[in-house]
């Protein structure tokens, strides 16, 4: 649940900084949108192959963001990139808190 808050303000934090004037900024919506993605890209990932949900994740998330957040393709990319990026930082920050 803790990551769920934090990655939807982190993707809300790179939308504002790559599209502010763009991007349509709702909590409601982007809890929603980084949910499906996360269940969506972790399911395909234990059913397929562990990097079949990093595939999914760099198809489905620029797409998701065009959809929802009304982006141009060149922002979404980015956003996904960050994203990906602030994902990775995340789970490390989360493992090294959680260290004996």
């Amino acid at each position: 649940m803790l990551g769920l808050i934090v990655n939807t303000i982190a993707l809300m934090a790179i939308l504002w900084m790559l599209a502010r004037h763009e991007a349509d900024l709702s909590f409601g919506k982007t809890v929603l949108v980084v949910f499906g993605i996360t269940f969506g890209c972790s399911l395909l990932g234990l059913l397929l192959h562990p990097m079949a949900s990093l595939a999914a994740f760099a198809v489905v998330t620029p797409l998701a963001l065009k959809f929802f957040f009304y982006l141009r393709t060149g922002p979404a990319f980015a956003a996904t990139g960050l994203f990906l990026v602030w994902l990775v930082v995340w789970e490390l920050l989360w493992a090294w808190l959680r260290r004996p």
